[in-house]
């Protein structure tokens, strides 16, 4: 179900619209992040104009799911469909820097997301899901391949396993890091030379709606959010890192392990051992 949707997202013709309202504050400088912080809060209504369309224009007694489409790019003249998928999305990000010292910063953040398809549909359209996973993210796993929760097709053969990676996004993510930045050496090629200590938390889940996968295939799990399991599948990276700082560029490298991964815990803590670091580069601060 999860691959067909995905499918579906990249080749077929769609159509939507979005309302988004978003609050921002912010008192840090939002290069260096050494004191202050900053707080965004979004939600996001899509689908709402196609729906309507759909509902009184195109078919006033039902609901299709889809509006007509044009004959553009077809020698035929023949029409395609447009898929729409109406949802509802939320999220908040929440970061603090404080300076303990002249040459010393304590960072943290926490970010919320939530998105719910709203029509007939039942997940998210795949652009609009929330990832974890990545430089910027838990920095334990690469680019989002940490969740949806701790499924997993364990010996599965790499055809299977990629219908249960996280490249399929999530409609719920808790996400939370910690990091310690000490200026280690000043005026080194015209820069600080920063060195970083840092832990990430969280992961994402498919929703209630979603149908989630087929507990069989992945490790008796569905990837679906529940109270009752959250605790057991967030994945928890830490790691070390270097950052060197000029006036106006930061260059970031951090190199982290997976201390603990939901879609293993048979395996205890490290499952890969040390010898297996995630390395990233980025631009800037992680957060």
């Amino acid at each position: 179900v999860q691959r067909a949707r995905i499918i579906e997202d990249y080749t077929q013709p769609q159509i939507n619209d979005a309302l988004r309202y978003t609050l921002r504050s912010e008192r840090v400088n939002p290069l260096r992040r050494e004191e202050g912080y900053s707080y965004e809060s979004a939600i996001e209504i899509g689908g709402s104009l196609m729906a309507g369309l759909d509902r009184f224009v195109f078919s006033p007694d039902s609901v299709e799911g889809s509006l007509p489409g044009l004959p553009l790019f077809r020698r035929d003249g023949s029409t395609q469909r447009l898929i729409y998928r109406p949802y509802l999305r939320a999220r908040t990000d929440l970061r603090r820097y404080i300076k303990l010292s002249p040459r010393r910063v304590l960072a943290w953040k926490t970010i919320v997301g939530f998105a719910q398809p709203t029509g007939q549909s039942d997940v998210v359209p795949f652009d609009r899901r929330f990832f974890s996973g990545g430089a910027f993210s838990v920095r334990g796993w690469g680019i989002g391949q940490l969740g949806p929760g701790a499924a997993s097709l364990g010996e599965a053969n790499e055809a299977q396993r990629s219908e249960t990676t996280n490249l399929l996004g999530g409609d719920v993510k808790l996400e939370g890091s910690i990091e310690l930045r000490d200026i280690v050496f000043r005026n080194v090629l015209a820069a600080q030379w920063i060195f970083a200590l840092f832990t990430d938390v969280g992961n994402v889940w498919f929703g209630p709606t979603n149908p989630g996968f087929d507990t069989a295939e992945s490790g008796g799990t569905s990837g679906k959010f529940n109270f009752g399991t959250v605790y057991k599948e967030v994945g928890v990276g830490s790691g070390v890192g270097l950052r060197i700082a000029w006036e106006y560029l930061i260059i970031r490298f951090d190199l982290a392990y997976k201390v603990y991964d939901p879609a293993r815990r048979s395996d205890g803590i490290v499952p890969d051992g040390l010898r297996s670091p995630v390395l990233h580069f980025g631009i800037g601060h992680a957060f």
